[in-house]
């Protein structure tokens, strides 16, 4: 914000003239400029960004805030001014839409500044920032269709291709290639609280939205239900060629191959002889039956 600022007056009976100091805060920028003699104009102003500035009789100061600051456009009296302040264009395809802009800016260069809108930092949000805005807002917004700002297309199993983002940067570049000259930089361009379309349209928005988010949850039922039926087909695959090859051929196949196997078991652990000993169901010992050998 601008500001005007005499610190002290000193007796004209000691200078023949008022003198007025004041010091330089951060983020602001003190621009004198000489109402009278050669130096008098904008043009000729000085500029001081530190210390303390003094303003004596034919000069005036003024201080700039050269902070990044911040101001939102809107409809809403709670966020912005007090009257409607938000911002309508048409997009290409002949749709009025109204939206509510948040706009970040700084202040680079006080002298370009005062020199070009010889205002105040409310005068020019106010004034020459809005127009800017209000312009670029204006060219940008014909060029594109409403399928560029909303996923919404005339066609409700298609999803839109929906790009702000871009549409914001045109309006950005745009606004700075009016204010870049004049010491202004736009930071940032955005929409506070999104765009708001004619009641009709954003009807059929809503009624298209809804139909492509209930055609892109029956594509993703559709692709669950073939994975698992793919899943299925393969497991019955597998069982199948499991079952195939167990033919009873080959189950009589294994039953030898353990015999087999059982028989050279034992044979391992068999030394040839027959018990010497028996023993009764009494507990007692029976005679042993010694058995020829093979020679």
């Amino acid at each position: 914000m601008f500001k005007k600022t005499l610190k002290f007056l000193l007796p004209l009976s000691l200078l023949g003239f008022a003198v007025g100091c004041s010091t330089v805060n951060p983020n602001e920028a003190a621009v004198k400029v000489y109402l009278t003699g050669d130096k008098a104009g904008v043009e000729n102003a000085e500029v001081v960004t530190a210390g303390s500035i003094r303003e004596g009789w034919g000069e005036k100061v003024y201080f700039i805030n050269t902070s990044l600051q911040n101001y939102t456009y809107t409809s809403d009296a709670a966020e912005g001014n007090a009257a409607d302040q938000s911002f309508s264009f048409t997009t290409n395809d002949g749709i009025k839409l109204t939206a509510n802009i948040s706009v970040r800016f700084r202040i680079a260069d006080p002298k370009k500044f005062l020199v070009a809108y010889k205002i105040d930092d409310d005068g020019f949000v106010s004034g020459e920032l809005r127009d800017a805005l209000r312009e670029a807002i204006t060219i940008e917004g014909s060029k594109v269709r409403l399928a560029d700002l909303f996923n919404y297309t005339n066609d409700p199993t298609k999803v839109g291709t929906a790009n702000t983002e871009a549409f914001l940067q045109s309006i950005t570049k745009s606004v700075n290639t009016v204010l870049n000259k004049n010491g202004v930089v736009i930071e940032s361009i955005v929409f506070a609280n999104g765009l708001t379309p004619p009641d009709k349209i954003q009807q059929q928005i809503e009624a298209a939205q809804e139909v492509q988010q209930q055609t892109l949850r029956i594509q993703q039922e559709a692709t669950q239900a073939q994975a698992k039926l793919a899943l299925e087909t393969t497991n019955a695959q597998i069982n199948n060629v499991k079952a195939a090859s167990l033919t009873p051929a080959v189950l009589d196949a294994k039953r030898l191959e353990l015999r087999q196997m059982e028989l050279e078991i034992i044979k391992e652990k068999w030394n040839g002889q027959a018990p010497t000993t028996v023993v009764n169901g009494n507990g007692g010992n029976l005679p042993s039956v010694v058995l020829p050998s093979g020679n």
